[in-house]
């Protein structure tokens, strides 16, 4: 009988422990040694996200493939791999706590880890039933993976949901939604402190509506509600918002989002779509449907005059 993780069965959670243990160790050991100074850090990230997948932390070995390919690109490395190590350590830091965590705490570790939540496990009292908008679609590439982020508006009780797919291979397009449709029906949340992510998208289309939502932020609202967010599952990977008051800026050929209060924040985007994003931002009926990942926003859709269009 497992002792900690109520859905792992003992032997399983035994090796996950244990692999947390070793991440933990290497964690100590690359920073004592520095990481400059480290001549065996691709070598070892390499061993050790092989381990790992062994232990039964496959995203977190997936973490340190990918950035082991970035390093071995030439990128900077103290941008790459200080952000990972800070989860990473954070993550061991929470391991070794897990006697004070309550059950969707756990939940998220597993998650973080890469353990699936089964959907057949998940608890009826998790289904929502209302009317989502589709906001629209963001896309990832992941080694040999496309990893395609869905996200859902709830008319009635204005929650955001994320459907993720992943594909492989040739044959790995995603599902095609459609912005500003109303698909209806019960979506079910995965357990965590912040739910976000659902087992599948709603399944009835209804019709196209005019986009009548009042739940816009400024750039500033939106990341101080990002941090609140954060403040119950510091691994959250990303989050959707209606922005208003969008200004941009260029520096040294990056590109920033603001608004009259906020700083700037990295804009992910080619810098071939700029031109239309700026332009529209110019409308005086305009926002935004925006994914916020940590230290960077990335525009889906435009809402103008009401209407979702296009970005």
């Amino acid at each position: 009988m497992s002792i900690h993780f109520s859905r792992l069965q003992e032997k399983k959670e035994e090796n996950f422990l244990e692999g947390c243990n070793l991440l933990h160790s290497w964690l100590q050991d690359t920073l004592t040694t520095g990481l400059y100074s480290n001549k065996q850090l691709d070598k070892s990230m390499s061993e050790l996200s092989s381990r790992l997948v062994d232990f039964g932390l496959p995203s977190v070995a997936r973490k340190l493939r990918v950035l082991r390919n970035s390093l071995s690109d030439g990128k900077e490395i103290t941008e790459l791999v200080f952000p990972v190590f800070s989860e990473l350590s954070l993550f061991c830091r929470m391991m070794e706590q897990l006697g004070s965590l309550d059950m969707l705490e756990k939940e998220d570790l597993l998650t973080y880890a890469g353990i699936p939540f089964l959907k057949k496990q998940i608890p009826e009292e998790h289904a929502v039933q209302d009317s989502w908008m589709y906001l629209g679609m963001s896309r990832d590439t992941e080694e040999k993976m496309q990893v395609y982020r869905h996200w859902f508006y709830g008319i009635h009780g204005h929650k955001n949901c994320l459907y993720i797919e992943f594909k492989f291979g040739n044959w790995n397009n995603s599902s095609l939604f459609f912005p500003g449709q109303i698909y209806r029906g019960a979506v079910s949340y995965f357990p965590s402190r912040v739910p976000v992510r659902i087992a599948e998208p709603p399944a009835k289309k209804g019709q196209l509506i005019k986009c009548e939502i009042d739940q816009f932020h400024t750039v500033e609202q939106a990341l101080d509600h990002f941090a609140w967010l954060m403040s119950y599952n510091p691994f959250i990977q990303s989050y959707t918002y209606l922005l208003k008051d969008v200004r941009f800026a260029c520096e040294q050929n990056k590109w920033y989002v603001f608004d009259n209060k906020s700083g700037g924040i990295l804009l992910d985007h080619d810098l071939t779509e700029i031109p239309r994003l700026v332009s529209l931002s110019n409308h005086p009926q305009c926002q935004f449907v925006a994914e916020y990942k940590p230290h960077a926003f990335r525009f889906l859709n435009v809402i103008i005059d009401g209407k979702l269009v296009g970005c």
